[in-house]
C-alpha cells in the first residue's frame, strides 16, 4: 500500500497527542502515516503533516511500530477503496481500540484484516509472549498452561506472529 501511494506523509498519533494519552505509555508518537491523493495538499501540509518523508523512512516507522506492539490500522473515507491513513496505535491510548475493547463487535469500528492466525502446537514453548502483544484479548492461557486463541476476537493484526520467538504462529488468508 505504501509503495502504491502517490503521496506519503507522517504526523503525530492523534490519540496519543490530542485525545487520550496513558502517561505510562512510552510508545513512539510520530507514527500516523498519511496516504493521500486529495486536492487540498496545502491544507494537509499546513496541518502539521510532514509530506517530505521517503518511503524508506515510512517502512522504518512501520517496523518500529511493530517492535513496540502497535496495531497497524487502516482508515478509509469516503469508501473502502480509498485508504488515507495507516494509524499505528496501542490499546492503552487509542480511542478506537479502547472503544472496541469496551463495546466489542457492536461498535463496528474495527474490521478484521484479510488474515487470521494459525498456531503450530509442536513449535510452542509455553512462553506466552503472544498474549502480551495481543491488543484484542484473543489469546489466553488455558488451565493446563496451553495457549488458546479465540478466532472470533482475533483481528489478524499479526503482532502475535511477529513477536513469537519460536515462529509457532503464522497468518493465513481468512477467507480460504
Amino acid at each position: 500500500m505504501v509503495q502504491r501511494a502517490e503521496v506519503v506523509g507522517i504526523t503525530d498519533c492523534f490519540c496519543r497527542t490530542l485525545f487520550y494519552h496513558d502517561k505510562n505509555c512510552k510508545a513512539p508518537v510520530h507514527t500516523c502515516i498519511i496516504l493521500a491523493r486529495g486536492q487540498n495538499l496545502e491544507e494537509i501540509d499546513n496541518a502539521g503533516f510532514n509530506m517530505k518523508i521517503s518511503k524508506e523512512e515510512i517502512f522504518k516507522i512501520l517496523k518500529l511500530a511493530d517492535e513496540w506492539g502497535l496495531v497497524h490500522q487502516l482508515s478509509h473515507f469516503p469508501n473502502k477503496d480509498f485508504f488515507y491513513v495507516i494509524c499505528n496505535c496501542c490499546s492503552c491510548c487509542c480511542v478506537v481500540l479502547n472503544t472496541y475493547k469496551l463495546f466489542g463487535e457492536q461498535t463496528y469500528l474495527i474490521k478484521p484484516s484479510d488474515f487470521i492466525v494459525q498456531y503450530n502446537v509442536e513449535k510452542y514453548s509455553g512462553c506466552g509472549i503472544c498474549i502480551d502483544y495481543c491488543q484484542f484479548n484473543a489469546i489466553k492461557f488455558t488451565n493446563d498452561k496451553k495457549v488458546e486463541t479465540n478466532l472470533k476476537l482475533c483481528k489478524g493484526c499479526g503482532l502475535c506472529v511477529s513477536h513469537c520467538p519460536e515462529n509457532a504462529r503464522i497468518l493465513v488468508d481468512r477467507h480460504v
